[in-house]
């Protein structure tokens, strides 16, 4: 099982991690900034570096427009490579709301490992009129993401150009926006509804959904939906990672040179016949802050002897204090998954 632990670490090392830097112009003076110090970012197949976050408006009166958010990519030195600017989903930021961007960096340069984000400039506008409902009636994780819904004006107004944002965020308090897609619907009469269609991939780490709709005229209010288990595991290789837990000499909040044990429990639901199922429960631990690199890799082998559950546990004794999360999978000894991506945890180490 050698190689196989190369090949983990290897595969899963070659990730880039899902922390950045983000900056915050906190003067009072601002209504727009943007929302965490931590957005998401990933390398798309294309190479290029997208980060994913949020704007808010703090303007108790005023919508805002023209939002430029400047994202900044720097190398491992922190020399500029290159910058970009974009515009938030929302073309209208209502008064003490938000938006989501997605900003992507122009090349394909493997150099870029930070992101700073400002948000540049914004202007005040008209409100828009809020009512656009959303309903989502239901969403299935097949792998790939299947949502159906309705969208309806309920206004005495005609509006033009409807569209909806879905909005995937991950476990973690405040919850970080992973990825979003939109889908334009067109023109709606008063009174009308359109439905609301969408299948394609997404980010597996995403545990919520939230949709918000907008048109010329109007918006809607957010609407959110939890996004269930992968349906369609085969059956005979179906594991589920009931929880991750860490312990050491201070728990979750750990000491730099000290041993930390991420554990497990594990349930298999075999199919008729299977007596025997060989696993590798695999911790991954990231960094958050500036150093965007996965910090460790660990593996637990065992197997199931006609047995339904097991506990399986990783040891990691950290090199440096900051704050680190910890994501737990589990795989057959042929790289199949077993499960989907399980529960995370989040460990501080002083």
């Amino acid at each position: 099982m050698m190689d196989l632990r190369l090949l983990l670490a290897l595969a899963f090392l070659a990730v880039p991690a899902a922390a950045a830097q983000e900056s915050i112009d906190s003067l009072p003076t601002l209504s727009v900034a943007a929302t965490s110090d931590s957005p998401y970012f990933y390398r798309g197949s294309d190479g290029r570096v997208a980060v994913v976050g949020e704007v808010e408006n703090s303007n108790e009166l005023t919508a805002m427009s023209g939002v430029v958010v400047r994202a900044t990519f720097y190398d491992e030195g922190g020399d500029v490579i290159e910058v970009v600017r974009g515009t938030t989903l929302l073309d209208v930021v209502p008064s003490e709301g938000r938006s989501p961007y997605i900003i992507r960096s122009a090349s394909a340069d493997p150099s870029i490992l930070h992101v700073s984000i400002d948000v540049e400039t914004f202007d005040s506008a008209p409100s828009r009129i809020p009512e656009l409902e959303v309903s989502i009636d239901g969403v299935r994780n097949l792998g790939d993401i299947e949502v159906s819904g309705t969208v309806r004006n309920a206004s005495g107004v005609p509006s033009g150009d409807a569209r909806v944002h879905l909005l995937f965020y991950d476990v973690f308090d405040p919850p970080r926006l992973l990825h979003a897609e939109t889908v334009n619907l067109g023109g709606m009469l008063p009174g009308g509804a359109l439905p609301l269609e969408f299948s394609g991939p997404f980010n597996e780490r995403a545990v919520r959904l939230v949709a918000v709709a907008e048109s010329d005229v109007l918006v809607s209010q957010y609407v959110e939906r939890d996004i269930p288990a992968q349906e369609n595991l085969p059956p005979s290789r179906l594991v589920t990672i009931s929880g991750v837990s860490a312990s050491g000499p201070g728990g979750e909040r750990a000491r730099a040179g000290s041993p930390v044990d991420f554990t497990s429990t594990l349930v298999f639901m075999p199919a008729p016949g299977d007596l025997v199922q060989q696993f590798v429960y695999l911790v991954q631990v990231k960094r958050f802050g500036a150093d965007p690199y996965v910090e460790f890799v660990g593996i637990s082998e065992g197997a199931f002897y006609d047995s339904q559950s097991a506990t399986a546990s990783v040891s990691w004794v950290p090199e440096r204090a900051g704050n680190y999360f910890v994501e737990t999978f589990v795989w057959d000894d042929s790289f199949s998954a077993l499960a989907p991506a399980g529960p995370t945890a989040l460990v501080r180490v002083n």
